[in-house]
């Protein structure tokens, strides 16, 4: 949903304890995943966002041109983990392979997998 002259968009809400399918592709499909090393360093950087951020990452799955995550929610928003994730995966394969664009397509996209009673 877009908010406005500014395009901005309006923030989703997103409740405690639910699971969500987190995914995002590459900047025109591109290969976001190119190698093992890649893989790594996004895991690595998934991990330490998972610690940082309170979520619970149950599985994921790195393809080379997108990736899923499937997550607990513990603190909203969602998005202030997922921000710096991609912004250091991208800080890291620009400088890998001497690029200047944004290889991760707008962000991501999610999805309410289910909410957790408690």
């Amino acid at each position: 949903m877009i908010d406005g002259a500014h395009g901005s968009k309006t923030p989703r809400a997103l409740s405690r304890h639910s699971l969500y399918h987190v995914f995002s592709r590459g900047n025109q499909r591109q290969r976001v995943f190119k190698d093992d090393p890649d893989q790594r360093c996004f895991e690595s950087l998934l991990s330490e966002t998972a610690k940082g951020h309170s979520l619970t990452l149950y599985a994921y799955v790195l393809v080379p041109i997108h990736f899923h995550l499937l997550i607990e929610v513990f603190r909203p928003p969602l998005s202030k983990a997922m921000q710096p994730l991609l912004y250091c995966y991208t800080h890291y394969y620009n400088r890998r392979y001497r690029k200047t664009a944004i290889c991760l397509r707008g962000g991501t996209g999610r999805s309410c997998a289910f909410g957790i009673a408690i």
